[in-house]
Parts: C-alpha cells; structure tokens; sequence
C-alpha cells in the first residue's frame, strides 16, 4: 500500500470519451429500450433471442468503471480530487435522476386516485428510498419491483452511486499491484456473494440482479482495463487477439445465457451469468478504447449513432415512463392499437425525443450555471500583494 502523492502515470492519448466508446453505450441503451418495448405474447427465435439484453447492463458497468478508473488515475495526485469526483458526477447522474424521479412520483399521486402510490408506500416502501439512492436495499429484499413501474430504471444508478462513494478512496490510497489486487478481489467476490444469496434465498432472484456486492465485477473488469492502458510501456495483447478474444467471450455468454433458459432468474445466470457478460463487455471496451477500428469505424462514426451516444443516459432513464404515457395516450384514442407496433415505434420515437429534450435543457441549465461563476470569478475585486516594509531606517532629525 502506498499515498499517491506523487504524480499519476500519464494516460494515453485517446481521450476517455473516445467515438468507439460511445457506441457501446449507444448500443446498450437501444437494445435496453428495444429489451422493454416488445410486444407482449411473441414467440420465436428471434424473440427468445432478446430475452439475452439483460446482459447489456453489465456493459453499462464495464464501461463506467473504465471511464471513472481513468478519471481517477489521470487525477489522484491533485489535493481537489474528492471534491472534483464528487462534483462531477453529482451534475451528471443528479438532475435528470431527480427530475424522473420527481415527475413520476407527481403523476402516480395525480392518477388513478394516487392507488399507485398509495399501494408502494404501504407494501413496498417510502419514496425515501428512491431519494437517498438506496431502493435496491428494499427492492432485493422484497424481490419485487415498486408498484410504480416507471421507477424500475433508477435500480442501476443506485448502484453506480453506491459503488463510486467507495472507490475513489481505494484509488487515492492505493498503487500498482495493491490497486489491481483490490479490483480483482472485488471481480473475484460477486460471483461468491451471488453463489451465497442463491442459497440463502433461491427464490428471490432480485438479490443478484440489483445488490451492489453482486453486480461489482463489472465495475472491477472496466476498471482494470484503465489500470492496464495507463502503464503503456507494458506488453499486452493486439487489437486483433483482443477482437478475437472478445468475440469468443461473447460466444461463450451467449451459450452460456442460452443454456441456463436465456432468463437472468434461472440460477445458472444469476451465480455466473453476470460474470460471463461483464468479461465479455471488458474485452470489447478494451479493444475500442485502443482506436484504429478500421471500416467499422464509418458505421460507429455515423451521426445517428453519435447523437443516440450523447443522449443515452437519458433513454436509459426515460424510457419506461415515456412508455407508459404513450401507453396510457393511446389506449384512450383507440384501444387497438394498444401493444402494437405502432404504439412500439409510438414509444420509441416519443422516449428518444423526450430523452433530447430533458439532455439538452439540463445541459444548457449548467452551462448557464458555469458561465454564471465564471464571471462571478471574474468580476471579483482581486487583492494586490502586500508591498514588504521597507528595511532602511528613517534618518535621524536634525536639528532645527
């Protein structure tokens, strides 16, 4: 164990938020609003098939415990380094999650009599624990989602929240092997602690799926990967052994999901499910963070998919809410077309719409907020430097 006092190593070149990144993200937010958007009683191959984008959270982890590792690592020698972290992901994660979070405890009050709301405070729990960040405690321990459903979302920046109160310290304290010692025992106790709750509890899958020591390795795995690419000079694997081996990993998840029901409850996915997908989505965070995608970088470049990458947290956050009003909308217009694929591309086009706007007005809120303390900063009176006292003694008087 050593202080990170001095300076951290330099990281490479390619910036944290490099294109190949976001179409990760991009990608794990579309298939998560294809996931809860499709149509109730299909069958077929195709649609068992999705029943597997469960795995696509464990890309959302990976690929947040490797932009935050960079973070820390690029910052861990500065003396604002708590404070900058925290700040910074307060404005990102806060307030669209409590915007959500507030609108949808107003309508589910408003509607129906407030039976909604009424039924979560008296079965479930108080909207506290959305508030503090803390209602997967109650979710895992009730092993049901909140009667209001639009709430379903907010589980996994819970556990985002939760996880990054914890880490920084680890990154501030530790070095070199004790650092990766640290992140690998984290990778090496999920699946051990999802082993344990199965026993415990084999019928309440929500244990694994929302509990923060369950869903760590994820976290761990992208963390690891900034950890490996901030020490260049070390050998490593080529982008092409690395595209291979994550397609392989991938192949293996796959089998692995399909094999144990392709449902994340069956117990086969909720002790190694998560670990298979999260190793996946760590081998391909790896290689696209390297760059040099070759033609597959003019698809991943194209401004669709640039424009889902910048709003993507927020079609994760929307999307259910906006679902249920446009469920609600046209079951009142005509109940035909309720769960058709006009009401699904009804609800796709309203959550990505829905999901700029709330982007766009909150990004333009800080920047105000931004350039507001900036001339603040400005415009403050700056204090000249005290001029030393002069060290010549005062001649003495004369006579008069």
């Amino acid at each position: 164990m050593g202080t990170a006092t001095a300076a951290a190593a330099p990281l490479p070149a390619r910036p944290a938020w490099a294109v190949e990144l976001e179409c990760v993200r991009a990608a794990a937010s579309v298939l998560v609003m294809f996931y809860h958007s499709r149509l109730p009683g299909a069958q077929g191959f195709l649609f068992d098939c999705t029943t597997l984008i469960w795995m696509m959270m464990d890309s959302f982890f990976v690929l947040s415990g490797f932009l935050i590792g960079r973070g820390l690592l690029g910052t861990r020698g500065r003396p604002d380094y708590f404070s900058n972290f925290y700040a910074r992901r307060a404005l990102r994660i806060m307030p669209l999650y409590y915007l959500v979070l507030g609108s949808v405890m107003a309508v589910s009050v408003m509607i129906e009599g407030g039976s909604r709301y009424a039924e979560m405070t008296a079965s479930w729990g108080s909207p506290w624990w959305f508030v503090t960040f803390l209602a997967n405690i109650p979710l895992a321990y009730r092993g049901v989602w909140a009667p209001v459903s639009s709430l379903m979302p907010l589980w996994s920046l819970q556990v985002e929240v939760q996880f990054y109160l914890l880490v920084p310290i680890a990154f501030r304290y530790l070095e070199g092997r004790s650092l990766r010692r640290f992140l690998w025992g984290l990778a090496v106790l999920s699946p051990l602690f999802r082993a344990v709750a199965y026993w415990a509890a084999p019928g309440n899958d929500m244990i694994q799926y929302v509990l923060l020591p369950c869903r760590m390795e994820g976290f761990a795995f992208g963390m690891l990967v900034a950890e490996k690419l901030s020490r260049p000079a070390l050998p490593g694997f080529s982008k092409r052994h690395l595209a291979q081996m994550a397609g392989l990993a991938w192949v293996a998840a796959i089998c692995w999901g399909a094999l144990n029901g392709l449902e994340r409850t069956t117990p086969g996915n909720r002790t190694l499910g998560y670990l298979f997908s999260s190793i996946a989505s760590a081998l391909t965070v790896w290689r696209l963070s390297l760059g040099d995608t070759g033609r597959l970088y003019r698809w991943i470049a194209a401004p669709p998919v640039l424009f889902l990458a910048r709003i993507s947290y927020a079609i994760y956050v929307v999307h259910i809410p906006v679902f249920n009003v446009v469920s609600r909308v046209i079951r009142r217009l005509d109940p035909r077309y309720v769960d058709t694929p006009v009401s699904i591309l009804c609800g796709v086009l309203s959550a990505i719409l829905v999901a700029w706007l709330a982007e766009t007005t909150i990004g333009l809120m800080l920047s105000r907020r931004r350039r507001r303390n900036q001339n603040r900063d400005d415009a403050r009176p700056r204090t000249e430097p005290e001029t030393a006292p002069s060290r010549t003694r005062a001649p003495a008087p004369g006579p008069a």
